[in-house]
């Protein structure tokens, strides 16, 4: 099977009560949730293409706990390793977090939201009754996940959490800054990555696509941008599991050249696009990122972006680059060999004049 993934995010619900300041969610109009019959059946194709660990989010999945449990069955019928995200708002006590995680029996990882933002609604010792219910029925995993502003916000969360010594796994990021966020945060954002290309790496998270609550397979964590915007016009769509299987998409999805070209080159290869496009640092009006995905999107939301993309996937070196990058780091079929390639973005977000539907 080509491509090849390490696990799926499955959004359950885009809502999610306690409202953190950061979330990109806040402010969202369409807040949407999978049917459990219909989640059930895109993580059995999931399972069956061959990802060996679901994991799933929001949102909040544990505000849909039965939906949740159900998916965590489905995946379990599987033998798959299963992951959830989680603000920990239920751990209210020990025994009810251990309550809580009976219904979605045979997770494997737990990825616990905690920073600043999260505790100000979520007290501390909810996620440590967490932590001691998981420890209590054999959650092999746990993850603090910290989103922060700067180095010395990211030091005091991870000095709560001391007293588990390696017990813990930690996930750290910085805040993405976006319009859905007070001006108080946004302006406290660092940003600490220009637009060279040596601030990058050619990995991201392209091998953890995630399935939105309607349908939609986004390449990565992009997705969640989702909850404000139709994504389908970016090189980022992969397609909709309501419309086509998993395996019939990524038999499409195989032969495009962008989705490739982010796979191989991640946002390494994107931070060439501003020396193809002068316009381009014009039309974000910054020049400055808090991390690589940050970059990535802020750049191929843009019109400049995306035709900058299409300019240099055009280059006969950058073809021959994604081929042997294809061989040789995914053991993936060079695309050269490949009938019906398309070239640039899916042909099912193409208008008949060769441009993406939803272009400005």
């Amino acid at each position: 099977m080509f491509p090849t993934f390490t696990s799926l995010l499955i959004s359950v619900t885009e809502a999610c009560h306690v409202g953190c300041s950061h979330c990109g969610f806040i402010g969202s109009t369409r807040e949407r949730e999978a049917e459990p019959e219909e989640m059930a059946l895109w993580i059995s194709q999931a399972c069956s293409y061959g990802i060996p660990k679901m994991i799933f989010t929001g949102g909040e999945p544990f505000e849909r706990l039965e939906v949740l449990a159900g998916g965590v069955r489905a995946g379990l019928a599987f033998g798959v390793e299963i992951g959830v995200f989680t603000s920990s708002y239920w751990g209210d006590s020990r025994e009810r977090a251990k309550k809580t995680l009976s219904y979605v029996k045979g997770v494997t990882h737990l990825y616990l939201s905690s920073d600043t933002f999260h505790q100000r609604r979520v007290p501390y010792q909810y996620v440590f009754n967490v932590i001691e219910a998981a420890n209590d029925v054999g959650v092999k995993n746990i993850s603090i996940c910290i989103t922060y502003r700067d180095e010395g916000e990211l030091a005091l969360v991870k000095q709560q959490y001391a007293r588990y010594g390696e017990r813990l796994l930690f996930h750290a990021d910085q805040v993405i800054p976006t319009q859905f966020q007070n001006t108080a945060i946004r302006e406290t954002c660092r940003l600490p990555l220009s637009a060279k290309t040596d601030h990058y790496s050619c990995q991201c998270y392209l091998g953890t696509p995630i399935v939105n609550p309607n349908g939609d397979l986004i390449s990565c964590h992009a997705g969640k941008a989702g909850a404000h915007a139709d994504l389908r016009h970016l090189p980022y769509y992969l397609g909709n599991l309501r419309m086509n299987s998993f395996e019939e998409i990524m038999q499409t999805v195989r032969l495009r050249r962008d989705y490739q070209f982010l796979r191989t080159h991640g946002p390494k290869g994107v931070a060439q696009l501003f020396s193809i496009s002068p316009n381009l640092t014009a039309e974000l009006k910054r020049d400055r990122f808090s991390n690589c995905c940050d970059m990535c999107f802020a750049v191929l939301r843009t019109q400049a972006g995306r035709d900058a993309l299409r300019t240099l996937l055009d280059d006969a070196s950058i073809q021959e680059d994604i081929d042997l990058r294809l061989l040789f780091a995914f053991g993936d079929p060079p695309l050269a060999d490949a009938d019906g390639l398309d070239k640039t973005f899916a042909p099912s977000v193409l208008n008949p004049n060769g441009h993406l539907q939803g272009d400005k």
